[in-house]
């Protein structure tokens, strides 16, 4: 006796194929990476070439990112807009937190203003606008037109109007300080005080780490200029970590 057959399971209640695994990365391993990669440049070189040489792969680690992050966004306006971004989406992804605080000196006002203004010289008469004129005035009204230049009018001859003030050129440059009072990549080199030192009983050692935290601060100086250069910012980034590990960021616009 044939046992009977098993009903088909419904569309779309048959079992979940298995997802991909997402590739990650630990965090240790890039921490690990970016100390060996400043430990490397400062053996090799020395002074503002390591720098330098630093920043320029944060610079383009920082171009990448941002394209990957900005993919699936609408396009972005202006400069603030994208500072805002830069302070929280792309902060997040990259330290696990937004920046602290925002301050900014920029004014974004723009006036467009001539000194001065010269109405369009006067057409000659046509033939057709003046039917009932003679033909010798129109000609000779013609022939006066092309013989005199256009001058601008003298102040003198209008003296009740106010003249123009000055053009001033826009604003170019703005500032913007990004303050991040955790700093992750600081954290680790902050390390805790020595045991019954209170707050400042040791400036060499807080001298010491602070230069050593300079070095570590040329990497993310140029995630952040590539991340606002691949969206149409030119900028200088400049990083001061006064207190760890509390580090402030400031952006020059160029």
């Amino acid at each position: 006796m044939q046992k009977p057959l098993a009903p088909s399971p419904a569309p779309g209640t048959g079992p979940t194929p298995a997802k991909k695994p997402t590739r990650r990365c630990a965090e240790v391993c890039l921490e690990l990476l970016c100390v060996e990669c400043v430990r490397l440049f400062h053996d090799k070189q020395s002074g503002p070439a390591a720098a330098a040489a630093l920043e320029a792969i944060g610079y383009r680690v920082g171009q990448q990112l941002v394209e990957r992050y900005t993919r699936d966004k609408p396009l972005l306006g202006d400069t603030l807009e994208i500072i805002k971004f830069v302070c929280k989406d792309f902060w997040q992804a990259l330290f696990k937190k937004q920046v602290d605080n925002l301050k900014t000196n920029h004014r974004g006002v723009y006036v467009l203003q001539r000194t001065s203004y010269c109405p369009p010289p006067s057409p000659c008469p046509h033939p057709d606008m003046y039917p009932n004129t003679p033909s010798r005035h129109l000609a000779a009204s013609r022939s006066r037109a092309a013989a005199t230049p256009f001058l601008c009018p003298h102040a003198d001859t209008y003296p009740n109007t106010r003249p123009a003030p000055p053009v001033h050129p826009p604003p170019r440059q703005g500032v913007y300080v990004l303050q991040d009072n955790g700093f992750r990549w600081l954290q680790r080199l902050a390390g805790p005080p020595p045991p019954g030192a209170g707050a400042g009983a040791d400036p060499g050692r807080e001298e010491a780490a602070r230069q050593l935290a300079l070095r570590y601060l040329h990497l993310p100086c140029g995630l952040v200029r590539g991340a606002l250069g691949h969206l149409g910012v030119a900028c200088t980034v400049e990083a001061d970590p006064k207190q760890l590990p509390s580090c402030t960021f400031t952006v020059r616009i160029t």
